[in-house]
């Protein structure tokens, strides 16, 4: 495991969850390697603390949350959300201490990948892992070797191609608004520390490959993806998808959903081996043309520890 595998970009934000994983409880999670509690308070406003009270260390996630207060379970040391200690029991002070309605949108969507989250990073900049792991989903004819066009950004990458007059894939085929061959643009986008906005973009065969001009039946797709890293073994992934059409056709968002999930399914069975095969490995490993914005995406990330390091 390369150093940048066993660091992480600490001064940026992460997703915990989605909005609707938090109530008035305690909920434990681990992030960065580090475990955390988060809970709402009775007024819905969510809060996060370190989860282990700093007299012995038992998780505050094993201790009861009251009102706006977090109770540790072995002597009733209480928090607020600021991580202050506002109760001492036994002693007498406190020790020191995306809308539019044109749009429809599927729901999120969670997953845990036993591997790093930058290998996840790494298969969300290569639009031709399609062609092998996704046959019978996002596949279709051009993914395999047509060139990449490589941007570069502040604080990210986008690698991206259009595919000329091919069939689409089977995921999108029976959503399109037109039949037959057509023009798809792939845009794989990954912004630090670890986001990734994956667009397909639709045309009818002919009127595709100016990113500017698109027709006005043209069908947009926006994948948004949140890989959280839980240690540096660990991934837990968060996505949902935005459409330019049927806003409110809850058939369509539950295929799509569906079929995402399916696919994601897939990229986890290989990104676990991969990692696994990373971590043991005993020979060197190599890098093909198609790793070129994943590798900038690295360099970028590991430039960025380095400077927190530093400061």
């Amino acid at each position: 495991m390369t150093d940048i595998e066993q660091e992480f970009i600490r001064d940026c934000w992460y997703v915990a969850g989605w909005s609707g994983d938090f109530t008035h409880a305690l909920t434990p999670l681990r992030i960065l390697d580090e475990p955390i509690v988060v809970f709402r308070t009775e007024a819905g406003v969510p809060a996060a603390l370190e989860d282990a009270c700093p007299h012995r260390k038992l998780p505050l996630s094993k201790g009861r949350l009251t009102g706006e207060t977090v109770e540790c379970g072995y002597h009733g040391l209480t928090f607020d959300c600021s991580g202050a200690c506002v109760r001492a029991p036994t002693q007498d002070g406190p020790p020191p201490a995306v809308t539019n309605p044109a749009w429809g949108r599927t729901q999120g969507g969670s997953m845990d990948i036993a591997c790093h989250y930058l290998y996840v990073v790494d298969n969300l900049l290569d639009p031709s892992h399609v062609a092998w792991v996704h046959v019978s989903s996002f596949a279709g004819a051009g993914t395999g070797n047509l060139p990449l066009d490589l941007e570069k950004l502040d604080d990210g990458i986008i690698v991206s191609r259009w595919v000329m007059d091919a069939p689409p894939p089977p995921y999108y085929e029976p959503i399109l608004p037109f039949s037959g061959n057509c023009d798809r643009k792939q845009h794989y986008e990954c912004r630090l520390p670890s986001t990734a906005i994956n667009m397909s973009v639709y045309t009818r065969a002919g009127t595709g490959g100016d990113n500017d001009n698109l027709p006005d039946d043209a069908f947009l797709n926006i994948s948004y993806n949140f890989m959280t890293p839980v240690d540096a073994d660990n991934t837990r992934y968060f996505w949902f998808q935005h459409r330019n059409s049927d806003p409110d056709n809850q058939e369509i968002s539950n295929r799509m959903f569906e079929g995402a999930k399916a696919a994601f399914i897939e990229d986890r069975d290989v990104l676990t081996e991969v990692h696994k095969g990373m971590k043991t490995s005993r020979t060197r490993h190599i890098n093909l043309g198609i790793d070129a914005g994943a590798m900038r995406f690295r360099k970028m990330v590991e430039r960025r520890i380095s400077e927190e390091n530093t400061t």
